[in-house]
């Protein structure tokens, strides 16, 4: 590789077409630089193109272009000086085509979230009216404060007293019993002799029954 001569480069040349004329002089491609170098052909040409920003960052630019100006035979304080001048300000600022994809990217976002939020808005609702329904097919809360199961009394009637819920359909023994507007429900049983065997039922209009069975006996 013959030296490079930096009296044949105009010293108020730039960056670009310093290595372009470099390269052009050594008579290779941009495409046998990056297969020597093994960097991207598109981060050469970028030097090249004026458009140093559009490197990933400046740390890579440095390596880059340290490589590049070696392999070209270009002195590195010359190049350091000119890459100096364009990163004049320490900032590291972003290729118009960068700029371009970035806002594309993020424009698209106001759509990608309302249909994200459309997306949830319907899984909300068939979540909702799926539990609705499977709430309805299960039987109804009901519990039984009185009688205890077993009890043994001399009275002639026992009231029967407990709770489920008010839009239930509460029957005992067969016989239907009033729910009140907190699904309390009070209701007086006459014993018999023996055994009284007490059958509550609550069901939904549609769903399962829930049972409740109890025993009185009346000596």
């Amino acid at each position: 590789m013959s030296a490079f001569r930096a009296k044949t480069i105009d010293h108020e040349a730039t960056l670009a077409e310093i290595l372009a004329a470099a390269r052009a002089r050594r008579g290779v491609t941009i495409a046998d630089a990056a297969r020597a170098l093994n960097i991207q052909p598109h981060h050469l040409q970028a030097f090249e193109d004026g458009h140093v920003d559009a490197l990933p960052g400046e740390l890579y630019a440095r390596k880059y272009l340290e490589r590049y100006g070696h392999y070209l035979g270009v002195p590195a304080d010359m190049l350091r000086a000119r890459l100096e001048e364009s990163l004049r300000g320490g900032l590291w600022a972003r290729s118009p085509r960068e700029i371009r994809v970035t806002h594309r990217h993020f424009a698209v976002w106001p759509q990608r979230i309302r249909r994200a939020a459309a997306g949830l808005a319907v899984v909300a609702v068939v979540g909702y009216f799926a539990y609705a329904l499977a709430m309805r097919m299960q039987p109804p809360p009901l519990a039984l404060d009185y009688p205890p199961d077993g009890l043994v009394t001399h009275v002639a009637a026992v009231t029967v007293s407990g709770k489920t819920e008010p839009e239930a359909r509460l029957t005992m023994n067969g016989a239907a019993v009033p729910v009140g507007a907190d699904g309390r429900f009070s209701i007086f049983l006459n014993m018999s002799d023996g055994i009284n065997y007490i059958r509550l039922t609550a069901a939904r209009r549609a769903g399962k029954e829930k049972v409740v069975e109890v025993k009185v006996i009346r000596e």
